[in-house]
């Protein structure tokens, strides 16, 4: 996800709690999400795909994967904070905009939640 920053500067205090995926090619790692469980709420944070992979289905087949896990969990809820551009990919797997907009880092962000 941040390719230049050391391993320490993108750990979170929470990354212990969480559920860590990875798509791979071989030992080529394509796509990542982690996924933190709260009862039956369910949130997934740190979702990137390699840049030069961006655009093949990488990251559609690994949301596919966390979608049907949470699922096998009891999730009620799936949730993230996603780029406002990329409103309409989370809309294909049933997301839907909650609350508004806001900016981080000079990048606008909206809540996209799932329900089962």
């Amino acid at each position: 996800m941040y390719p230049e920053a050391q391993q320490d500067d993108v750990r979170l205090e929470t990354d212990h709690l969480g559920k860590h995926f990875g798509l791979f090619d071989g030992a080529q790692l394509l796509s990542v999400v982690s996924v933190f469980q709260h009862g039956d709420d369910f949130q997934f944070r740190k979702f990137a795909t390699s840049t030069a992979e961006q655009g093949k289905g990488h990251g559609s087949r690994l949301l596919q994967h966390v979608i049907g896990y949470c699922g096998r969990l009891g999730a009620r809820r799936l949730w993230c904070n996603a780029r406002v551009s990329a409103r309409p990919f989370y809309k294909r797997f049933g997301f839907s905009s909650a609350g508004e907009a806001y900016e981080k880092a000079g990048i606008s962000y909206i809540k996209m939640e799932r329900f089962f």
